[in-house]
């Protein structure tokens, strides 16, 4: 298992091997300079999100991949549906240089939906919940758990089965952060 991120070409953050049923990674305790991005930039942030600290960069794991003999075969997502409410919520691991807060709400014209931003990230690694309500067309993004956590799925297995199907992942799947 590796923890990827993407800059101009692949990094590999941890490699773990995939031992009694499943894996335990941790995640390094500092990320390389050159790997972070400014959160605050005008390219990247939209008109109207809060920066406590606007200076503040960070990185996000863009992938788990899962390899079997140095061959890649899936990804790992951590994702949970609920079909009553029409949702869904998906966990992002991000690495911040400092604290900072990111409070504010924006339309996203090309998704058609509102995004609402409360997220209070601590220097080092969290995890940040992105939930999609496709009834009310709104995506909130937090680091406040929600009530039943996502579960981890193979990616492949989970779009096959949408969420329908016990998973195909790792038994044991621990992220230490």
């Amino acid at each position: 298992m590796r923890a990827i991120v993407y800059d101009e070409e692949e990094v590999i953050l941890a490699k773990v091997p995939y031992q009694n049923g499943g894996f335990k990674m941790t995640l390094p305790a500092t990320v390389d300079a050159s790997l972070l991005y400014s959160m605050s930039d005008e390219e990247d942030a939209p008109e109207g999100i809060i920066f406590s600290d606007p200076n503040v960069r960070a990185c996000a794991v863009d992938c788990f991949g899962a390899y079997k003999n140095e061959e890649y075969f899936d990804d790992l997502i951590q994702i949970s549906v609920n079909i009553l409410t029409f949702s869904m919520t998906q966990s992002m691991y991000m690495y911040a240089d400092r604290d900072v807060t990111i409070t504010g709400t924006v339309e996203d014209e090309e998704e058609g939906m509102t995004v609402t931003y409360s997220v209070n990230m601590k220097k080092g690694w969290n995890v940040v919940y992105m939930s999609m309500n496709f009834m009310t067309d709104t995506i909130t993004l937090t680091t406040t758990p929600p009530i039943v956590l996502p579960e981890w799925w193979f990616e492949e297995d989970f779009y096959n089965s949408m969420g329908w199907a016990p998973a195909k992942a790792p038994k044991i799947f621990q992220i230490n952060h």
